[in-house]
């Protein structure tokens, strides 16, 4: 039996394009009920935190979530302390998130990159090569070598977006 070849046709597809048994036919999957409900209550949140405070007030959301983060929103401006811990954990556990998405960077992250580039001008690249190979090697004297000889500005002279104070 083994010596004849495989009958491939009507409703008998090549084996080696089966599903195999244990393994998903569609892995990544439609979100559950959970994570839908949470991506729409992290969306209401956003619009909620950067919306107007009248338009906040005046609005009738069609959706529970939607009232639930206005409210969320109004309560923590009001000076609710509750309602301004819940808020705070709430945006913290989103930038959590995108840092995970991110690989571990999260946008505030990406703001301070980017405001050190731009202050610290040509001499971040070779700072940060620096940095991470001393990080890397786990070398404590290293990384205090560097930060000696980076608030030095004549090993490293200041790039003409930054004043030179450091």
């Amino acid at each position: 039996m083994s010596g004849l070849p495989e009958t491939v046709g009507y409703r008998r597809p090549p084996v080696h394009t089966r599903f195999q048994k244990g393994q998903s036919g569609n892995p990544g999957g439609k979100a559950g009920p959970k994570t839908l409900a949470r991506q729409a209550f992290d969306l209401a949140i956003g619009e909620a935190v950067n919306g107007d405070r009248y338009a906040l007030k005046e609005s009738r959301p069609a959706k529970v979530l939607e009232a639930f983060a206005r409210r969320l929103a109004l309560d923590a401006v009001d000076g609710k302390p509750s309602a301004q811990r819940l808020l705070l954990s709430i945006l913290d556990r989103e930038d959590r998130e995108a840092g995970e998405e991110t690989g571990g960077l999260s946008p505030s992250d990406f703001r301070t990159e980017e405001s050190a580039r731009a202050h610290h001008g040509d001499r971040h690249d070779e700072f940060n090569r620096r940095f991470k190979a001393a990080v890397r090697a786990q070398s404590v004297d290293d990384l205090k070598a560097l930060a000696a000889e980076f608030q030095c500005t004549e090993k490293f002279p200041a790039s003409g977006n930054s004043s030179g104070n450091f």
